[in-house]
């Protein structure tokens, strides 16, 4: 080998040395920095749980054995429900006008004072007179060859408050909307079923549309005998609870929050939480091995359906989750891998760096999940 090119390959490998103790540096100030965060995150995460779980814990013991979270009779409702409520995924027209969607959401809580304007004929929600005959609502979402809980659909909210709008509007148009109210209760019950936290935020609603029809069949001087609403405070705490639940099955709980667990809504909270975490394991397992092996144990535990999401998480080939190379480091950027970039999207992260992206999409995607009792508590 000629000195001259010994010179240039030597030149190469200190520049390569340097190189990659510079990437290196990055790397380590840049996972500092994304545990300091974590740290505050995991801080304050466990500060709100130990001021409102006295609260928490009231709203838990209020529903854990309401008829609405009872075990109940029947098999699936996705037969009955399928049919005519659209996943967030279709993008067919559905079988509610768009115009009648709009007026809706327009009238907010006051549509029941205007159903006798509403031309509802032409508009079948007889099928809803059956939702007492089924137990439970396994929701198995249309998806691609691989589960992503970036890709997962929903049933469309639209169409689970329009037609239990339509069905109650139906029942106070003919004066006596008992019926209707039941069975829009049944079909409340059938979304805290789903194991989805979308569908029972809806099932929340379609509880506030029931007790607002209620309202004006009482002042219409309907009779109401036998027919007992949830009240509005019993519904505000309703909607504390389901969304509480989900807070001690986030990645970054730690503590006393960690341990915790919480009835209402579980297995919407496995759902959406270790749909997350799987989201993220090739970038943070190894920085997280403890909280990945409680989650994996409690989902494994759980008595829940969770098809997909089990069948996802047993695997070892990457599905569910980012890939640990230049992409995921675009999107802990920019916030999408579509934009022009600072490195190759092949480039492989090493484990500082893998871990500092990690952390970096946890810290930026973490909810709060208490929002409602910090709103009542500031007021």
């Amino acid at each position: 080998m000629s000195r001259g090119l010994k010179v240039v390959l030597a030149v190469l490998v200190v520049f390569l040395v340097v190189i990659g103790i510079a990437v290196y540096a990055a790397a380590q100030s840049s996972l500092t920095a994304a545990r300091a965060k974590l740290k505050e995150t995991q801080t304050t995460l466990v500060t709100d749980w130990q001021t409102f779980e006295p609260r928490i814990r009231e709203d838990e013991k209020r529903w854990k054995d309401d008829p609405l979270f009872a075990k109940h009779e029947g098999g699936d409702a996705a037969a009955l429900l399928g049919p005519h409520i659209r996943w967030t995924s279709d993008k067919q027209a559905g079988e509610i006008p768009d115009a009648l969607v709009t007026k809706f959401r327009e009238l907010s809580t006051d549509w029941p004072k205007h159903v006798k304007e509403l031309d509802l004929a032409a508009l079948d929600t007889s099928w809803l007179e059956h939702t007492g005959e089924y137990g439970f609502w396994a929701l198995v979402p249309p998806m691609g060859a691989k589960y992503s809980v970036l890709d997962e659909a929903s049933p469309q909210i639209a169409d689970l408050m329009g037609f239990a709008k339509i069905h109650l509007a139906k029942g106070l148009q003919s004066g006596d909307a008992r019926k209707a109210a039941h069975d829009v209760r049944e079909l409340a019950r059938l979304g805290f079923t789903s194991e989805n936290l979308i569908t029972q935020v809806s099932s929340v609603a379609i509880l506030t549309a029931e007790l607002n029809a209620f309202e004006q069949a009482t002042a219409d001087g309907n009779d109401v005998t036998g027919w007992t609403p949830v009240s509005k405070a019993d519904i505000a705490s309703l909607k504390h609870v389901t969304w509480a639940t989900q807070a001690p099955n986030v990645l970054e709980a730690t503590g006393a929050l960690a341990d915790a667990k919480l009835s209402i809504g579980e297995c919407a909270s496995l759902r959406e939480s270790l749909g997350a975490a799987l989201l993220l394991r090739g970038l943070l397992q190894a920085e997280l091995p403890e909280r990945y092996k409680t989650l994996s144990d409690r989902l494994e535990a759980s008595p829940c359906r969770l098809t997909q999401l089990r069948a996802a998480w047993k695997k070892t080939d990457g599905e569910g989750q980012l890939p640990t190379n230049g992409a995921a480091f675009c999107i802990s950027e920019m916030g999408t891998e579509n934009q022009d970039c600072k490195i190759p999207r092949w480039l492989p992260l090493p484990g500082a760096a893998a871990a500092a992206v990690g952390l970096t999409l946890a810290n930026a995607n973490t909810v709060d999940w208490l929002r409602w009792y910090r709103k009542d508590a500031a007021e």
